[in-house]
């Protein structure tokens, strides 16, 4: 505990022009109110200690609370995460459905259209093959017709040889 010097007190009272009897009451006075709130270094190493035994005392129990804090928002986050990855599935699974019937639609639409469009080639696939027959038909006929007029004109050839032939006959058994 500390100690208040009421010696010293009243001898800087009594420098300081105070009577003694005043300087000695004063002393009094001072130590009566002084005494009773003065800490001592040993009353502050004490008081230091038990805050400090009070503080680690305290940072346990909120470093337990917060591992505790943080374990429970640990099981709260996977549990979201999971209903979350849940859901995410679920919509994956539904986009992959939808997708695969709009796929089946398309192809569908698409076969559809080759078919029409195979028709429409075959269509013409067999005007085009109708109008080489009449092509083929006219050129067979001018062809037949050109052999014709061909086989005439060597006939008519021929015949004119012939004739200029056996003129000739005739006249080299004249000059004979």
């Amino acid at each position: 505990m500390a100690q208040f010097d009421t010696l010293e007190c009243v001898r800087r009272l009594e420098d300081a022009g105070v009577e003694r009897e005043q300087a000695e009451a004063h002393a009094r006075i001072y130590a009566d109110m002084i005494m009773p709130d003065l800490a001592t270094k040993a009353d502050l190493r004490m008081e230091i200690g038990s805050v400090k035994a009070d503080l680690l005392v305290e940072i346990r129990s909120v470093r337990s609370d917060l591992k505790a804090e943080i374990g429970s928002l640990r099981t709260d986050l996977q549990a979201e995460i999971g209903s979350v990855r849940a859901d995410l599935q679920l919509e994956i699974g539904a986009l992959q459905a939808t997708m695969r019937r709009e796929l089946k639609e398309e192809i569908a639409s698409v076969r559809g259209d080759l078919k029409t469009e195979a028709s429409w080639v075959r269509s013409e696939f067999g005007a085009v093959r109708a109008e080489l027959r009449g092509v083929e038909g006219r050129l067979e006929r001018r062809i037949v017709d050109q052999a014709r007029l061909t086989e005439h004109k060597l006939k008519v050839w021929f015949g004119g040889m012939q004739a200029a032939t056996v003129g000739l006959l005739v006249t080299i058994l004249k000059l004979l």
